[in-house]
C-alpha cells in the first residue's frame, strides 16, 4: 500500500513594492509646529517672571545699600544733634537713582541713650517697605 499526497502550493502574488515616501506628511508638520509654539510660550512665561525675580533682587540689594548708608550716617552724627530731634519723626524722599525711595526717621529714648529707626519705602511697587533700628550711646 502506498500513500501518495500531493501538496499543492499556493500561489502568492509578489508584493508590491512601494517607492519610500518623500518629505512630511501636513499631519505631522502641524503637530510639530504645535509642540514648538507650546516650548515658545512656556520659555516665555519662564523669561518674564525671572526678569521680575531680578528686578525685585536688585531692588533689594539697593534697599540694604541705602539703610546701611543711612544707619552709618546715624551712627557718626554726636548723639548731642540728635538729642535735639528727640521724639520728632522726619519723612522726606531724597532724589536717588536708580533707586527712588521714601525715607522716614524717628529718634527715641533718653539723652545719653537714643534709639533711631529708619524706615525706607521703595516708590517702586515691586519692592516692599523696609526698616532698620540703631541703638546710640554716649560715650565719655
Amino acid at each position: 500500500m502506498s500513500i501518495t499526497s500531493t501538496v499543492t502550493r499556493a500561489r502568492v502574488a509578489p508584493a508590491r513594492r512601494e517607492e519610500p515616501r518623500r518629505g512630511f506628511s501636513l499631519i505631522e508638520v502641524l503637530i510639530a509646529m504645535m509642540m514648538l509654539s507650546i516650548v515658545v510660550t512656556s520659555l516665555a512665561g519662564l523669561a518674564a517672571t525671572m526678569a521680575k525675580r531680578a528686578r525685585r533682587v536688585s531692588g533689594s540689594a539697593y534697599q540694604t545699600g541705602m539703610l546701611t548708608q543711612e544707619v552709618d550716617r546715624a551712627v557718626a552724627v554726636p548723639i548731642e544733634s540728635l538729642a535735639v530731634r528727640l521724639g520728632q519723626t522726619t519723612v522726606d524722599t531724597p532724589v536717588t537713582k536708580p533707586f527712588p525711595y521714601a525715607r522716614a526717621i524717628s529718634i527715641a529714648g533718653r539723652a545719653d541713650s537714643l534709639t533711631v529707626r529708619i524706615a525706607i519705602r521703595p516708590l517702586a511697587t515691586a519692592q516692599r517697605a523696609d526698616s532698620v533700628t540703631q541703638s546710640v550711646l554716649r560715650t565719655r
